[in-house]
């Protein structure tokens, strides 16, 4: 499988939707000790029997997060941070259960160690790897001719405009390149709307470093 590798700092947003069978989930994250609030920690909605993700946020400065849209299902909450491991809870929504706070959250630090390499195994939607934000492209469902371009289109905060032009914050996608080549010139659409979104597995979004131009690699 083809890794696509978008290098952009990537502004995550949530859609909403109708409000006549949703949720509201709420709850505020922490650090370690309890006390500290810990903003820009990512707030995922999965669906338990396909993974899906039904919706996305990140916490504010005050480490609250609150989703107002997602559907009344079974679902894992998963809150996650780039120096926290990750901390779930199972929600079991119904009619009479459409409400749930979780006043506090306590994220445990990573572990560290200098003498073992250890390999996590993960499989949400969207997750951290060090600094780097990783999509799951089979998370995102696209049609069966579907090209890169129709997936990117479904990633939370990547814009992609009627010519293709590829953004995200602000900052243009100015390079595409497959298994790190160029792909037929500079021009990011070449890949995109010619290159099939069935053989792409993941997407990784991350900030490129001393270099004005913005590039992404699939």
């Amino acid at each position: 499988m083809k890794k696509l590798i978008a290098v952009f700092l990537l502004l995550l947003v949530t859609s909403l939707s109708g409000i006549s069978q949703n949720m509201k989930i709420s709850g505020t994250v922490f650090d370690s000790t309890g006390t500290t609030p810990l903003p820009k920690a990512m707030a995922m909605a999965i669906r338990i029997k396909d993974s899906l993700l039904l919706d996305f946020t990140r916490s504010n400065e005050k480490g609250e997060f609150n989703f107002k849209n997602v559907p009344i299902d079974t679902f894992t909450l998963v809150i996650a941070h780039p120096r926290f491991d990750d901390k779930s809870f199972f929600i079991f929504g119904s009619k009479d259960n459409k409400e749930v706070n979780i006043p506090i959250i306590k994220m445990t630090y990573k572990s560290k160690s200098i003498d073992e390499v250890v390999i996590y195994a993960n499989r949400n939607p969207i997750y951290f790897r060090g600094d780097t934000l990783v999509y799951v492209a089979d998370s995102f469902k696209v049609g069966q001719n579907a090209v890169v371009e129709d997936l990117l289109k479904k990633l939370p905060g990547v814009k992609v405009d009627q010519d293709g032009k590829i953004t995200s914050q602000g900052k243009e996608i100015t390079q595409v390149l497959v298994d790190g080549d160029e792909f037929f010139g500079s021009d990011p659409t070449v890949a995109t709307k010619n290159l099939g979104a069935k053989g792409v597995e993941t997407v990784e979004v991350f900030e490129k470093k001393n270099e004005n131009a913005t590039d992404a690699i699939l």
